[in-house]
């Protein structure tokens, strides 16, 4: 499902990053969304309860994800990570999307969090 892109060979800053991440999408694909708010940065935790992610989740995993295509890892500081990737997605009619997203990721305190950033639904975060 978690798959590097053709012809790139994925480097990640530390194989606990992989880890997370592979954790994170995998759940994400099967909406378990426990399991992703319990992945996502302390700071996201602390500014949006459970309901109002769980209404988010409802939305952005509807429909089937096929796989994630990972690009390259971006390091821009020790303990931030951009990671642009492709999303495979057939919507519940069939249609098949493909979809560009620029993946965050935060080191807080030893462990690799996900860092939501969406303006329109969480514009406070």
């Amino acid at each position: 499902m978690v798959q590097p892109q053709a012809g790139v060979a994925v480097s990640w800053v530390e194989p606990e990053l992989g880890k997370a991440f592979d954790l994170y999408w995998s759940s994400f694909a099967k909406g378990d969304m426990e399991a992703c708010y319990a992945m996502e940065a302390p700071h996201f935790r602390f500014l949006v309860d459970r309901e109002r992610y769980g209404n988010y989740m409802r939305i952005v995993t509807s429909g089937t994800i096929k796989s994630v295509e990972i690009l390259t890892p971006v390091l821009r500081t020790p303990f931030f990570v951009e990671v642009p990737i492709w999303v495979l997605k057939m919507s519940s009619s069939g249609e098949s999307m493909r979809i560009g997203v620029r993946d965050r990721w935060v080191k807080v305190n030893g462990q690799w969090h996900h860092l939501v950033r969406d303006p329109l639904v969480f514009p406070d975060v």
